[in-house]
């Protein structure tokens, strides 16, 4: 967009917030200063809703000291009833069990064209990724007949870019009855080099009783993809079934999965195999898994207090609270290393981790302080944030950041 659209954009914003306007009006203005760079971000909202009409507008920037430098966009959606005209925001996400498109798949200069009613959803999309091959233009078109307790639903979708084009086709059936819940589905796709690959799902459930459960089948062939999703809804070249079974005793739970999964040639297996028994009220299980690692579990809860041991495999987890207080000690006794995390939540947010590797004698820290009110956020943060994962972060350089935000 040139910056004379971007004025103008900031021009219709500033109108808009007059007050005989009846606009809502926001923003909000953010930044992080750091050892990794300098970041700057402003964005701006306005909607207005009429008994007939709803239009929305923004305008989003952000600045760093490192390449791009500055970069912008504007983003808008009109409301029409059941017709929808966005361009830069997300979109719609197909109903199909496959999810062929999803609305968060979509970068600056997509726009989309959508008829959303109950029976029938229809879609014009410009520009929105196709993975990371291409960017394509693309319609879809989507019905559901019901019958009784089952709705029959149907998809087409076609899509082309500068290198990629094809076509995907869904048919599925899927309905309620009494505890059952009953799931078919078939998909078809065509590449742009004219091949064709087939997806296959069946599922039936039950959903209470003493004995409940799902049972899964499913057939995904190489080429099969949710195309216009940034990821998969199931994983290409997969083939096999899933079984999951719970017995409901009087004072336990005993429940069985397992998974025997394969790809289409036959030479790599994704199987799954556990037992788990478990009180009614979720406080005390044991877990078995054989497949696809080896574990002995034992879980505990109790007021304020939770413990987890691994026996196979040496770990051990515990989970205390002390008034606005958490803490966390987790041991793995086969690789040496000892976490602690702490966090109290007020008016200040705290997180603190240490841990340590005896093997190698490493090290790892990370502190972080959030200060967050209506309006207002502040956060301080001293080291990485490991996600929770026992082997991250000793390699990681030193770091520090401080990030703002505040809203309008």
């Amino acid at each position: 967009m040139s910056m004379r659209g971007v004025f103008f954009v900031l021009f219709l914003l500033i109108a808009c917030s007059c007050p005989t306007e009846a606009w809502q009006v926001g923003g909000e203005l953010g930044g992080v200063y750091g050892t990794a760079g300098i970041d700057h971000g402003l964005s701006l909202t306005a909607e207005k809703k009429w008994s007939f009409l709803t239009v929305q507008a923004g305008w989003e920037g952000e600045w760093v000291n490192l390449s791009p430098g500055l970069t912008h966009s504007l983003n808008w959606q009109v409301d029409l009833g059941p017709l929808v005209f966005s361009g830069n925001r997300a979109h719609h996400t197909s109903d199909d069990l496959f999810r062929l498109v999803h609305k968060n798949n979509f970068q600056v200069g997509s726009t989309a064209l959508l008829f959303l009613s109950d029976g029938v959803q229809l879609g014009l999309l410009r520009r929105v990724p196709l993975k990371d091959l291409d960017h394509v233009d693309a319609w879809f078109c989507a019905s559901t007949l019901e019958l009784g307790p089952f709705s029959l639903q149907g998809m087409e979708l076609q899509f082309s870019g500068y290198k990629e084009a094809g076509e995907a086709q869904v048919l599925q059936l899927q309905g309620e009855i009494e505890n059952w819940r009953i799931l078919a589905g078939l998909g078809w796709q065509t590449n742009s080099s004219g091949k064709e690959s087939q997806a296959k799902v069946g599922e039936i459930q039950k959903k209470s009783g003493f004995l409940e459960g799902t049972a899964s089948w499913q057939w995904i062939e190489p080429g099969f993809i949710s195309p216009l999703a940034k990821t998969n809804k199931y994983t290409p070249d997969r083939q096999g079934w899933k079984l999951e079974t719970t017995a409901n005793f009087s004072k336990f739970q005993l429940s069985f999965n397992r998974r025997r999964h394969i790809n289409v040639a036959g030479t790599k297996d994704y199987n799954q195999l556990s037992w788990l028994v478990g009180s009614l009220d979720k406080k005390v299980s044991v877990q078995w898994r054989l497949e696809p690692t080896e574990a002995f579990i034992i879980s505990a809860k109790g007021e304020g207090v939770e413990a987890q041991f691994d026996c196979w495999n040496g770990t051990l987890r515990w989970d205390w609270q002390l008034r606005s207080g958490l803490s966390s000690l987790r041991w793995d006794l086969q690789r040496r290393i000892v976490r602690f995390e702490f966090k109290h939540e007020g008016k200040l947010d705290w997180r603190g981790i240490v841990k340590y590797d005896f093997l190698q004698y490493r090290h790892h820290y990370f502190l972080s302080a959030n200060y967050k009110a209506k309006t207002t956020e502040l956060i301080l943060e001293l080291g990485s944030y490991d996600r929770g994962n026992l082997m991250a972060g000793f390699n990681n350089p030193p770091s520090l950041s401080i990030s703002w935000g505040w809203k309008f």
